[in-house]
C-alpha cells in the first residue's frame, strides 16, 4: 500500500479514557508506541504535549457519541496546525484485513497511515454553537407539542371535544375557552358565547362540544400543563434572540435561504448551524444534503468527506476513500424506469 503519512496518530475515544497510538514509518517498517490518557482536561493537554513531542502532524479518531467533542476541541485549540481528522466507524470497520488483538487506535493510524481514511464535516466552534441552539429549540419545541396533545387527550377524556370545533384548540379562542372552564363559573352556553365568538362554529355547537365533566384535577392538571407551554415559549424566544445573535455574520446567506419558498427564517437557521455557510467544504450538492441528513440524527457528525484544500492541502493531494470503499450513492428514479406499483 502507498504510505501516504509517515507520522499520524490514532485515538480510540472512550467515555474515560484515550487509547492514542502514534505510527512512525521506518522503511517498510511501521513503528508504533501506544499510550493511554484520562479524559479530563489536564488529561487532555497532556495528550497534545505528546503530540507535539512526536512531531505528529495529523490525527485521526472515530465519532464517539459526544465524548469525541472535548478532544478534538483540545487538539484543535492547543495545536491549531495539527490537522485533526474526525472519521465515520463504519468506514474503519469497512477496510479488510484487520486482525483481531490490533488495537482500535493502532488500526486507525495505519488506515490514516496509507490514505484509507478520509474526514467528516466538522465545523468551527461558532457553527457548533449555533447547532447546538437549533438543535435545543427543535427539542423544546417538541415538548410544546407534546404537552399540547396532552391536554386535547385530556380534555376529550373529559368529553369535551374542543377539537372538533375548534381548527386550532390552543389558539386564542381556544385558549381563552380553556381558561374559562378552568374558572368553572360560567355555563357551556355562556362560554360559547363568550369565548368562542372569534370561532366559525355556530354557537350552538361550540356549547354541545365543551358542555363536559371537569372534575378539579382535570383543572389542576390543565394549570400545570397550560403553564408548561407557557414557560416553553418564553425559553423558545430567549433561544431564538441568542440564535439572532450567532447568525449576525451570516445575516445575508439567511436572508437568501429565508427567500427561498417553502423555507421561513427558522428553517434557514437550522440549514446553516447544520451545513454552514461555505459549500466549498463539499464535494457536490449531494454531499452537502447528506451531510445535513446525517447531522439531523444528532449522533455523527457528517460522514460525507470534506475537500482537502480545506482540511489538509499541505499533507496531501486528496483525501477521498480509495475507489470500492465509498458509499455508493442512492439511486433516483429517472423518466426511463418503470415506477414501482403495488401489487393488485
Amino acid at each position: 500500500m502507498d504510505l501516504v503519512y509517515p507520522v499520524c496518530a490514532g485515538i480510540d475515544v472512550h467515555r474515560d479514557t484515550l487509547v492514542v497510538t502514534v505510527s512512525h514509518a521506518v522503511g517498510r517498517r511501521q513503528e508504533s508506541e501506544t499510550l493511554t490518557f484520562g479524559a479530563f482536561t489536564e488529561q487532555l493537554r497532556a495528550l497534545v504535549a505528546w503530540l507535539d513531542a512526536q512531531d505528529v502532524p495529523i490525527v485521526a479518531m472515530e465519532s464517539t457519541g459526544v465524548y469525541w467533542k472535548p478532544v478534538y476541541r483540545a487538539i484543535r485549540t492547543l495545536s491549531p496546525t495539527r490537522v485533526v481528522w474526525l472519521v465515520n466507524p463504519a468506514q474503519v470497520k469497512a477496510v479488510p484485513g484487520r486482525k483481531t488483538d490490533v488495537k482500535d487506535s493502532a488500526w486507525i493510524a495505519k488506515l490514516l497511515m496509507h490514505g484509507l481514511l478520509s474526514p467528516s464535516f466538522v465545523p468551527d466552534v461558532a457553527l457548533l454553537e449555533l447547532r447546538d441552539l437549533t438543535r435545543y429549540r427543535k427539542k423544546r419545541i417538541g415538548e410544546q407539542a407534546s404537552e399540547r396533545n396532552r391536554i386535547i387527550k385530556l380534555l376529550e377524556a373529559s368529553n369535551v371535544r374542543l377539537a372538533s370545533v375548534a381548527s386550532d384548540p390552543l389558539g386564542k379562542a381556544g385558549r381563552a375557552i380553556i381558561e374559562a372552564l378552568l374558572v368553572g363559573e360560567q355555563t357551556a352556553e355562556q362560554i360559547a358565547q363568550t369565548a368562542g365568538r372569534k370561532l366559525r362554529t355556530p354557537t350552538h355547537d361550540i356549547a354541545r362540544a365543551i358542555d363536559g365533566v371537569v372534575t378539579d384535577t382535570t383543572r389542576f392538571l390543565l394549570r400545570q400543563m397550560l403553564g408548561h407551554i407557557d414557560q416553553v415559549a418564553v425559553a423558545v424566544a430567549d433561544i431564538d434572540a441568542r440564535i439572532a445573535d450567532l447568525l449576525k455574520p451570516m445575516s445575508q446567506q439567511c436572508a437568501l435561504l429565508a427567500g427561498v419558498p417553502g423555507i421561513n427564517s427558522v428553517s434557514a437557521s437550522g440549514v446553516l448551524a447544520e451545513i454552514g455557510a461555505d459549500m466549498s467544504v463539499f464535494p457536490s450538492a449531494d454531499a452537502s444534503r447528506a451531510s445535513g441528513r446525517t447531522m439531523d440524527s444528532e449522533c455523527l457528525p457528517g460522514v460525507i468527506p470534506v475537500r482537502d484544500s480545506v482540511v489538509t492541502s499541505e499533507l496531501r493531494e486528496t483525501a477521498y476513500p480509495p475507489r470500492g470503499l465509498a458509499l455508493a450513492p442512492r439511486r433516483r428514479h429517472t423518466s426511463g424506469d418503470t415506477p414501482w406499483s403495488p401489487p393488485t
